[in-house]
């Protein structure tokens, strides 16, 4: 009789250290994925940020070149992309359209060559991205493109100077 009642402790010890294997892989799992997922955020960053600043020089200098319907995928999260013109001699910042960390930095920064970025995403990203001198149709100083599923589509034309930066217009079927 001896031998049952050992026999059940130690099964009752093997069924404790497998669950506690268990939940320690999955643990383990959990760890690993929520890291993988954060790293494929940071890669969405960091190309986005060389597609922009590649495309962007591309057209630079290149007075009447004209680029539609440019798709970019944002890093994850971001909801809108705010443009800034630094050199507009019209400095309002509307609050209601722009992000707070480009009106913040329209109010620190008087013209281009001292800022450090132009561009700026919403939520703010730790990226700074400053691409060419940029204008835009109307005579502001901050435009801003909502993202439509993760992704933002421009239309850009060189003016030599500074790169006009509108949204894209609908292809034509």
């Amino acid at each position: 009789m001896n031998r049952k009642r050992a026999q059940i402790v130690g099964q009752v010890f093997i069924y404790i250290l497998a669950i506690v294997a268990f939940a320690a892989i999955l643990g383990f799992g959990y760890i690993i994925i929520d890291i993988l997922l954060q790293k494929q955020c940071d890669v969405k960053s960091i190309k986005f940020k060389t597609d922009l600043e590649s495309t962007f020089t591309g057209i630079f200098g290149s007075y009447g070149k004209v680029r539609n319907n440019l798709d970019f995928t944002l890093p994850c999260e971001t909801k809108k992309v705010c443009f800034v013109d630094f050199d507009n001699s019209v400095k309002i910042c509307d609050s209601g359209l722009a992000t707070p960390q480009a009106c913040n930095y329209m109010d620190t920064y008087t013209d281009y060559d001292k800022t450090e970025q132009n561009v700026f995403l919403d939520p703010p990203s730790e990226i700074k991205l400053k691409v060419s001198p940029i204008k835009f149709d109307k005579d502001v100083s901050t435009y801003c493109i909502s993202a439509k599923s993760g992704r933002i589509k421009l239309r850009l034309e060189g003016k030599g100077t500074y790169v006009q930066v509108s949204e894209a217009l609908p292809l034509i079927k």
